[in-house]
């Protein structure tokens, strides 16, 4: 049978309300851990990648320091995510180059 592709880091756009606190808790050391309490049980990565620093700071009870963190760190780990599935469909393209030649 066929083995997945390797798919490296997940966009915090598709996660789910289990990773969101998990990233929370791990995120910058730990920086953010003290509010996952805070979050809605229902959080996920689609509605939390909406948010801007401000509101954050309002519904979790940040400091404006926390917020932008995490803000921070959000998109951070978006454009990993973004630049690894860029380099796999480039690396696919250049395979399949390859192959025709």
């Amino acid at each position: 049978p066929l083995q997945p592709a390797p798919t490296g880091p997940e966009s915090p756009k598709v996660w789910d309300a289990r990773r969101v606190k998990e990233w929370m808790a791990t995120a910058c050391d730990g920086a953010f851990a003290s509010l996952v309490p805070a979050l809605p049980s229902a959080l996920d990565g689609k509605a939390l990648m909406r948010m801007t620093a401000k509101q954050m700071s309002t519904l979790w009870g940040a400091s404006e320091a926390q917020a932008t963190g995490v803000y921070n760190a959000l998109r951070s780990e978006l454009k990993r995510a973004t630049d690894s599935q860029q380099q796999r469909r480039r690396d696919i393209r250049a395979n399949e180059r390859r192959k025709i030649s």
